[in-house]
């Protein structure tokens, strides 16, 4: 089977690493870079001069990390190494020693002093395992080549009446926790709790939720040390207590811009070690980099404006069942699915890219404009899908705010053609549609850099078919810079039931105008566990979408990813909202 991703833009349209170091280190090597740096985050060198770490900004030994509240970092070491620091977080580099993968004096010394962190080791945890650790102050990490969380909670900061100290749990591998009462190694989807420094560490069956809610956006106010806290209406203009917190995580933009348009990925899918650009690999990236692939399937957009019967716009609480109408211009499609041909296996790439076509909407289970039928062509051929009468569609949600709607058809309700010959919809398609398309991104320019958070959309499905969640503390992530009109970059970590799908980003930026024609923003990415992935395998894919509202207040997207041989991969359709600004 192979992964579809089909796009369109309408008439009707179907739209379905450069380092910017600050002056106190700029003639210095780094040990690793921002790969994304959104909102107040800070670094302090060995001289106590502190600078704004922007993305794509070194790091270096000795460097103190600070990332403030509705803020958030992703570094990538130069062994490899992936660590994500979350809001209200201080983090330090105390040593990192890596010339390449054969160096015998290669290693690591981290210090979590507030907030939480997850990593996937590098060379350096995986190859001088002895060599790696953190330190806390309630307890040293040592690693077993893995991929792990910790996060330091003060008294319930950490929800489900969490106690103080050190959480953790292990994605994958093992680690061993050190302290004066005592050593205890942890294994894969374990948990623990650390209470002090003379307290042995123990595991735990009831974790809290910060380190188990996956699924769900954690509030950044209750991030850290408490102390925080007591800004918790940060998201909420109404006072919306936890879901105004929870905005306050699609708030992580503000910054998200920086450094954009400077070419994202820069070479991100040339094979193993410099994959990431300017010397942050030397070879140590093993596997991580196999080009450029066709990518993991599919999504569409199609373009157009379509009203309610009554012609107004669409209002989820008509009791209308309209017939089918085609969607009028200035709306827009996106849907992913996996298409199966019994000659290729799973996660088999193919992208259509369309110019041309038409859609046709329905009001279905209460909810108006959903897509029962759309047909598009372009260089690649001609495909369309139409829904059998009497189709109830599933997982169906909207944002009214944004005019947009999402579901999915079962792939029995479906009949499917690609270029005239019948397909084989496995998991059905899984869709996003508005007919608030933003009338003029040229007038948007001085909107400068934005990014968008996922916020809302179908189930993300991996290769087989089954769900995989985003991580709360690396969401997905659009990058975008209006002021040069273009998408800089897509990221976020995806997590699966064995395997963790870490997007790293877009090989090259896309302009607003090639994207509306159909042309794809290709990314880079790896994933890791389970027999597929691994300690590491290099995945390619590509994503597109829209902007919704008057102003570019939202973005609907696809996006898909998978390996070299089409056996793992991720692909997936949703809304993102614009992320307020940060407030410095």
């Amino acid at each position: 089977m192979k992964n579809l991703i089909l796009k369109t833009t309408l008439p009707v349209v179907l739209l379905c690493v450069a380092f910017a170091a600050s002056p106190a280190h700029a003639a210095k090597k780094g040990v690793g870079k921002a790969i994304i740096s959104i909102g107040k985050v800070f670094s302090t060198n060995k001289a106590g001069v502190e600078s704004k770490l922007k993305r794509r900004g070194k790091v270096f030994e000795g460097d103190t990390i600070k990332v403030g509240k509705k803020s958030r970092l992703q570094l990538r070491f130069v062994d490899n190494q992936l660590v994500v620091l979350k809001a209200n977080t201080v983090f330090r580099i105390d040593e990192y020693k890596f010339k390449d993968k054969n160096d015998q004096n290669k290693s690591a010394a981290l210090s979590l002093l507030k907030g939480g962190m997850r990593s996937v080791t590098g060379l350096i945890g995986k190859s001088a395992r002895d060599k790696y650790k953190v330190k806390t102050p309630v307890a040293t990490m040592g690693v077993r080549g893995t991929h792990y969380v910790l996060q330091l909670c003060a008294p319930g900061a950490c929800g489900n009446g969490s106690e103080q100290g050190l959480y953790g749990t292990v994605v994958e591998g093992a680690i061993e926790m050190t302290n004066d009462g005592g050593s205890i190694v942890f294994g894969k989807d374990e948990f623990f709790h650390v209470p002090s420094q003379d307290t042995l560490p123990t595991g735990i069956t009831n974790p809290p939720s910060s380190l188990v809610n996956r699924s769900e956006t954690e509030s950044d106010d209750k991030d850290g040390d408490g102390g925080d806290g007591g800004d918790g209406g940060d998201g909420g203009d109404g006072g919306d207590g936890g879901d105004g917190g929870d905005g306050g995580d699609g708030g992580d933009g503000g910054d998200g811009g920086d450094g954009s348009g400077d070419g994202s990925g820069d070479g991100s899918g040339d094979g193993s070690g410099d994959g990431l650009g300017d010397g942050l690999g030397d070879g140590s990236g093993d596997g991580l980099g196999d080009g450029l692939g066709d990518g993991l399937g599919g999504g569409f957009t199609a373009g157009e404006q379509e009203l309610d019967t009554d012609g107004g716009p669409f209002d989820p609480s008509s009791d209308q069942e309209p017939q089918p109408q085609p969607a009028p211009i200035g709306a827009a499609l996106v849907g992913s699915g996996i298409t199966s041909t019994g000659t290729e296996p799973a996660g088999g790439g193919v992208a259509v890219q369309g110019v041309t076509g038409s859609i046709t909407l329905n009001t279905v289970n209460g909810v108006g404009n959903q897509p029962v039928a759309a047909s598009f062509t372009d260089g690649m051929g001609t495909f369309t899908f139409s829904v059998n009468a009497g189709a109830v569609a599933t997982e169906i949600g909207g944002d009214g705010m944004l005019g947009v709607n999402w579901g999915r058809w079962a792939s029995a309700d479906i009949v499917a053609t690609e270029d005239l010959a019948p397909v084989s919809l496995l998991n059905g398609i899984a869709f996003v549609y508005s007919d608030n398309l933003t009338p003029s991104l040229t007038a948007l320019t001085g909107l400068g850099a934005q990014s968008y958070t996922i916020s809302g959309g179908p189930d993300i499905l991996d290769a087989a078919g089954m769900p995989v969640m985003v991580d709360p503390m690396d969401p997905l992530v659009v990058f975008v810079d209006f002021g040069k009109q273009q998408i800089d970059d897509f990221t976020g970590t995806l997590i699966g039931t064995d395997i963790d799908y870490i997007i790293l980003g877009a090989i090259n930026p896309v302009s607003f105008t090639a994207l509306a024609a159909g042309t794809p923003l290709d990314l880079g990415g790896v994933c890791f566990g389970g027999s597929g992935c691994g300690e590491g395998t290099s995945l390619t894919g590509q994503a597109g979408g829209a902007f919704v509202g008057t102003n570019a207040e939202g973005f609907i997207g696809y996006f898909g990813l998978n390996d070299s041989s089409d056996t793992v991969g991720v692909s997936g359709s949703a809304v993102f909202t614009q992320d307020p600004p940060v407030q410095r």
